[in-house]
């Protein structure tokens, strides 16, 4: 089977394509969950938490995801239509934090 040089460059592309979208964290996909499979995930995912995660961290990403969930759960708001914005914070929040040099600990700051 010969496969054209036009055929080639565009099996390439969506090779890379789908690559890079998989190492992209920052990108948010439509996923439908029920509320146990929710529960289920966030279970194994701080099961998997290394020793790097600190119990201060904890507390925001608790804080964090408390303030997602009322969000989504207000009356007329859907953040599935606000995906582009919250991509943008995803990578911004990204980019800021992996940029910032680690400072020692000063212990709990509010």
């Amino acid at each position: 089977m010969k496969i054209n040089k036009q055929k080639l460059k565009q099996i390439i592309l969506e090779e890379l394509t789908m690559l890079e979208n998989e190492n992209d964290q920052t990108k948010l996909r439509t996923k439908a969950m029920s509320t146990s499979q929710r529960q289920q995930t966030v279970r194994d995912r701080i099961k998997g938490q290394g020793d790097e995660f600190t119990t201060n961290e904890q507390g925001l990403v608790d804080q964090l995801e408390t303030f997602i969930s009322n969000l989504a759960s207000e009356p007329g708001v859907d953040l599935v239509q606000h995906r582009p914005f919250l991509q943008r914070i995803l990578a911004l929040l990204q980019k800021q934090i992996q940029g910032t040099p680690q400072q020692p600990e000063q212990g709990a700051q509010e």
